[in-house]
């Protein structure tokens, strides 16, 4: 089952920050910004190969677009696996559990169930339960940040890579037989890229679980991430209620 933690009856106030912070912010930015940032910038580099083998030009960028990804994604691996190491013996969420929590939490469909059941948090009053709930409402945000970031990341990616070697091909004289099957290839090749990228980034994140498995204790690798079911919720049909839900809420809730 995508979503599988159906509430947040159990956690602290620390966890909720953890997962916000390290579950939601740092892994939307090192994980999804950063890749993009970093495909998009190869990607726009082709229309620069002009007057050379369009086949070669895509399969070089390809190559660069794997390799650089590779080596950021281990550089975020191995930094992970010293902060779970160090962090090892804390207390509350690590690195690998907020993530977890992040992805495997129904956000977008159960904010207002979600930020009315905070067992352990209502203890401490009703400023507390107010502080829980904003921390709530600002997971969902990120969430659906993330959500519409994946859709971004989906498009910049196949429309840049069609664009881009389109303007190649315009660039020499071709026929009609080339000219469409180059721009089936690019289209393609656009997928291929999207796809691999965030198989690059589940491969990633399932590594750091099963770090956190190993130094931390946890049991993180058996829920792995799947980020493209992320791509789910543009088609949950509370998404756009939620949107208007939690707008009433912030301009209800004390920050």
């Amino acid at each position: 089952m995508y979503y599988h933690h159906l509430d947040l009856r159990a956690l602290t106030q620390d966890e909720l920050y953890s997962i916000l912070y390290f579950g939601g912010v740092a892994s939307v930015v090192l994980f999804v910004l950063a890749v993009t940032a970093l495909t998009m910038h190869f990607i726009k580099q082709l229309d620069q190969h002009r007057g050379e083998s369009i086949f070669g030009v895509v399969f070089g960028t390809l190559a660069k677009i794997l390799f650089w990804a590779t080596m950021y994604l281990m550089f975020i691996l191995i930094f992970y696996t010293l902060y779970i190491y160090a962090v090892g013996g804390g207390t509350g969420l690590n690195v690998a559990e907020a993530m977890e929590w992040f992805y495997h939490t129904d956000w977008i469909a159960k904010l207002p169930y979600l930020a009315d059941n905070l067992d352990t948090i209502k203890v401490y009053g009703e400023d507390a339960e107010e502080i829980g709930k904003n921390t709530v409402v600002t997971i969902y945000l990120v969430r659906l940040a993330l959500t519409f970031l994946l859709l971004a990341f989906a498009l910049l990616v196949t429309l840049t890579a069609t664009l881009k070697i389109n303007k190649l091909v315009n660039a020499q004289a071709v026929n009609s037989f080339e000219y469409g099957s180059t721009m089936i290839a690019s289209s393609l090749f656009g997928i291929v890229v999207l796809v691999l990228m965030l198989g690059m980034v589940n491969l990633a994140m399932n590594e750091i679980f099963r770090v956190s498995d190993l130094f931390a204790n946890t049991n993180t690798a058996s829920t792995p991430v799947k980020i493209e079911m992320v791509y789910l919720d543009i088609f949950n049909p509370s998404l756009l209620s939620n949107i208007t839900t939690q707008q009433e809420s912030t301009n209800a809730l004390p920050y």
